[in-house]
C-alpha cells in the first residue's frame, strides 16, 4: 500500500486536511450528523467528504452514512469539487454530487470560507426524480444550524 501511495496510484486527487481549523469544521459536521469526531490530526477527503483514514480509524467503511439509500456528505472546501469520488455508495454518486457542485458553486464557496456544509441525500422509493438534497452548514462561531437547498 505504501508503494501505491508513493507512486500516486492510491489516494491521488484527494483533498488533504491538516489545519486545526479544517479538522474542527469536519468534526463539527460529524457531530451535527450524530457521529463521533475523528481524533486524527491529518486526513484526506474525496468529493463527498469521505476519508479513507477516518474509515480506517473508525474501522467502518460506511462511517459517513446511516443508510445506504440516503448517503451523507461533508463539504469543507470548494476544492472537493475536483476530487474523485473515492468510495461511492451508488453508480450515480459522481453525477449526483457533481450536479450539486454545479448548481450551488457560489453558495459552497461562501459557506466553506468559514464553515462546513453537511449534505443528506433523500431518495424516493425507486424514483430518482424524487431525489432531494438537504444541505446545512455549521457556523463555528454561533453553533446554530442553517438550511439551504
Amino acid at each position: 500500500m505504501k508503494l501505491l501511495k508513493e507512486k500516486g496510484l492510491h489516494g491521488n486527487g484527494l483533498i488533504h486536511i491538516s489545519s486545526a481549523q479544517m479538522i474542527a469544521r469536519y468534526n463539527d459536521a460529524l457531530v451535527s450528523m450524530g457521529f463521533q469526531p475523528t481524533g486524527l490530526d491529518r486526513f484526506s477527503v474525496d468529493m463527498f467528504g469521505w476519508s479513507p483514514e477516518i474509515a480506517t480509524e473508525k474501522r467502518k467503511l460506511y462511517y459517513l452514512t446511516r443508510s445506504l439509500a440516503n448517503p451523507m456528505g461533508i463539504i469543507i472546501s470548494i476544492h472537493q469539487r475536483h476530487a474523485p469520488v473515492y468510495f461511492p455508495y451508488h453508480s450515480f454518486d459522481r453525477a449526483m454530487i457533481s450536479a450539486f457542485f454545479d448548481r450551488f458553486t457560489a453558495e459552497i464557496m461562501d459557506i466553506t470560507t468559514t464553515d462546513a456544509c453537511v449534505l443528506i441525500w433523500k431518495t424516493g422509493f425507486l424514483r430518482i426524480p424524487a431525489l432531494k438534497i438537504s444541505c446545512w452548514w455549521i457556523p463555528l462561531s454561533c453553533g446554530r444550524k442553517h438550511r439551504t437547498a
